[in-house]
């Protein structure tokens, strides 16, 4: 009897130590398991700074080496959303570009001395902010005051540069989106397909 209590004492030993050590395996597993996401959500982080990190360098080359013409007016720039807008400067490329050409060596405020005009209307910043009525709005109001300016008459929109890269502003989902208004109050340019003509976009 005594050998038989000592067998099946040992044959418990045994089952509950192969328990523990499968509790012990399974945590071991888990560990692992967490230790390869944190590696894979480190090594997506990386990636998202380096791609960031190469966009603004991007940026930073393409800026123009020749004089040129910055429009500083306050409806073109549209800084009535800088407060109000959540996704100001951090979703678009924009506003980035417009702020990174403004204290450029190259900037001048002599529209003579200018060889490049550069359109600060962050128009796809814009579509972002509120209403679509509110953009349209907004950018009606900033695409006036442009083709009522003495260098936009003079070179009828040619030199000028202006950051559009959105998607939607692409033939195929420009008629849907209508990211650039049509306004008869601007004359000749009422047509956007008209107004962008002539610029580097």
């Amino acid at each position: 009897a005594v050998a038989v209590d000592a067998v099946t004492a040992t044959a418990a030993d045994k089952s509950a130590a192969e328990e523990e050590l499968s509790k012990l395996r399974g945590r071991v597993e888990q560990l692992t398991a967490q230790l390869r996401d944190a590696e894979v959500r480190s090594e997506a982080t990386t990636k998202t700074i380096e791609a960031k990190a190469t966009g603004l360098l991007g940026v930073s080359s393409a800026l123009p080496n020749v004089p040129f013409y910055w429009y500083d007016d306050t409806v073109m720039l549209m800084w009535s959303l800088n407060s109000s807008c959540a996704s100001w400067g951090k979703r678009d490329a924009d506003i980035t570009f417009i702020q990174e050409l403004s204290t450029h060596p190259m900037r001048t405020t002599n529209v003579a001395e200018a060889k490049l005009f550069v359109v600060t209307i962050p128009i796809v910043t814009s579509f972002a902010c509120g209403k679509k009525e509110d953009h349209i709005q907004r950018s009606i109001e900033a695409l006036r005051k442009l083709v009522a300016t003495e260098s936009w008459i003079t070179t009828r929109g040619r030199r000028h540069i202006w950051m559009l890269f959105d998607w939607r502003i692409m033939r195929w989902a420009d008629s849907a989106w209508g990211l650039v208004p049509d306004d008869p109050a601007r004359g000749e340019w009422a047509n956007h397909l008209n107004l962008v003509a002539n610029m580097t976009v």
